[in-house]
């Protein structure tokens, strides 16, 4: 009998789970994308080295994966909404000058984007020891 009602309460938070997530990637998209959303934020990513560029955008899940070169390697910064925040990845990978590095900041969904790029810039000068970005 117990089993009945544990089976019925795991299926109900399935439930509730996937349609927050549906509900949350229909948000997203009725603001025209992350892309669209983050505008601010893609822009800083994709000028954020030499030949910045969008290699992944997923209506599915909802995120944007922007790449390019900087640092003597590759910097690929992830954008991914997700129930009120948004979660910025920032990666280095392959650099001559720099040992790899991944920075992760999670911020509130309606934070001034500005002001999110402020702090991320500040890590990143801070953990690879630069003067200026």
């Amino acid at each position: 009998m117990w089993w009945i009602v544990i089976l019925a309460v795991i299926a109900w938070i399935l439930f509730r789970f996937f349609s927050d997530v549906k509900e949350q990637d229909a948000k997203i998209a009725a603001a025209g994308g992350v892309k669209a959303k983050y505008q601010t934020l893609v822009n800083w990513a994709l000028r954020f080295g030499d030949n910045g560029r969008i290699i992944q955008e997923s209506d599915k899940v909802a995120s944007i994966r922007i790449g390019s070169i900087a640092y003597n390697g590759q910097v690929i910064v992830d954008i991914q909404p997700s129930f009120g925040n948004v979660t910025v990845v920032w990666n280095l990978k392959n650099s001559i000058s720099h040992d790899d590095c991944r920075l992760e900041w999670d911020f509130p969904e309606n934070q001034s984007q500005q002001m999110m790029i402020v702090k991320m810039e500040h890590d990143i000068k801070t953990n690879l020891k630069l003067s200026h970005l």
